[in-house]
């Protein structure tokens, strides 16, 4: 149909005015969002006595080698929290995607006990990629969710004892997460921007992870076994 006279007019302006409209009602959402987040991520840092670091100050995510898989290596470091909880030092960070991607992810990350092997722990339905051989954990509610990846396999069966595998099955924390056991490490990784509510929920179960992981069973030499 061909527009004509005063409605070609109304048309074409129409056409420039609606896709501006749209844009600023986006650039609205998103300050209110980044509002929203700041403001928690201050208020959680007053309350717990954290330190709210600005965009680029979180140099811990450089050091843990499998987020260079996950994430790519042109990236950008965001906000980011460095404390304690329940007197285990916590680090958490916002990170940019730059290698086509455009996405954001937080890391959130707590000292690992004892270095040891890489072990990782990816929800099926998602499509990250990690470096090591699948291992089954002899659980089935938990191989059912996740897909376990590690160079040691009797290592990651050794740590992922029954009773943490079925804990961490039912458990809505781990929800979108990848868990990490990097050589110094504990690591969660989501996607998303860096939010006071979802770190203190990562920041836990780490904690609860550290305490109750087996991280003492070393010895590769020979066979597994706890040692004191």
């Amino acid at each position: 149909m061909v527009v004509s006279g005063p409605n070609w007019v109304l048309a074409a302006l129409g056409a420039l005015v609606l896709p501006a409209v749209v844009l600023q009602l986006l650039w609205a959402n998103a300050r209110e969002d980044f509002q929203r987040r700041t403001c928690g991520l201050r208020k959680l840092a007053r309350r717990t006595g954290w330190e709210l670091l600005r965009r680029g100050r979180s140099k811990l995510i450089d050091r843990i080698r499998p987020l260079d898989m996950l994430l790519g290596t042109e990236r950008v470091i965001g906000p980011g929290l460095l404390g304690k909880l329940s007197g285990v030092p916590m680090h958490a960070a916002e990170v940019i995607n730059h290698d086509g991607r455009q996405q954001a992810f937080t890391i959130v990350t707590v000292p690992r006990p004892v270095p040891g092997p890489d072990v990782a722990i990816v929800p099926r339905d998602a499509d990250w990629s990690v470096e090591g051989n699948t291992v089954s954990i002899d659980n089935g509610s938990f191989d059912k969710l996740f897909a376990t990846c590690s160079r040691e396999p009797d290592y990651a069966r050794a740590v992922l004892r029954r009773p943490i595998t079925t804990a961490l099955s039912a458990d809505p924390r781990i929800r979108g997460a990848i868990l990490l056991f990097d050589e110094r490490d504990v690591v969660a990784v989501v996607r998303g921007r860096l939010d006071a509510d979802r770190v203190v929920e990562l920041a836990d179960l780490l904690t609860a992870l550290r305490r109750a992981v087996p991280w003492r069973i070393m010895d590769t030499s020979t066979e597994l076994r706890p040692t004191g």
